[in-house]
């Protein structure tokens, strides 16, 4: 009986630990599909900056959503002297 508690124990760490992994991949690609939206509607603009309005508009995401990875994105900066615009640094 120790023995199948032992078992269960672990396969339940197992899987509570495979269920994380998915959801923080799945959270992970959305950013990065998110962030490419973004980078490529910047990049292809005629203008440096990019208001979150304009993103908003173009890439179909929330202004949160917009706000959020634009903020965490490695490739994208905001503007120090208009708070809602944002450029592509890579």
């Amino acid at each position: 009986m120790p023995e199948d508690l032992n078992n269960g124990i672990i396969q339940s760490v197992i899987g509570a630990i495979l269920f994380a992994l998915i959801i923080w991949g799945v959270g992970f690609v959305r950013f990065r599909i998110d962030e490419t939206k973004i980078v490529k509607f910047i990049r292809g603009s005629e203008y440096t900056f990019r208001s979150t309005e304009a993103i908003v508009a173009s890439t179909n995401l929330s202004k949160s959503r917009v706000e959020h990875v634009c903020s965490k994105s490695k490739s994208i900066r905001r503007n120090e002297k208009e708070r809602e615009s944002w450029k592509v640094v890579k």
